[in-house]
């Protein structure tokens, strides 16, 4: 099992996201097949949201 960091990004909230090879390879599997390949996109729309709610 590779749990090595795949990517990090910061987030405007000042957070970093990260994940591993293993947890994006489920990811694309079974979650969000058609996410395979657009690791660049999800980069992206991490750092630059159009938007950002509050949740309570």
């Amino acid at each position: 099992m590779n749990k090595e960091i795949y990517f990090t990004v910061k987030i405007p909230l000042n957070v970093e996201i990260r994940t591993t090879h293993n947890y994006w390879k489920y990811l694309i599997t079974i979650k969000h097949p058609v996410m395979k390949d657009k690791e660049d996109i999800v980069k992206s729309v991490l750092q630059f949201p159009d938007e950002i709610r509050q949740v309570f």
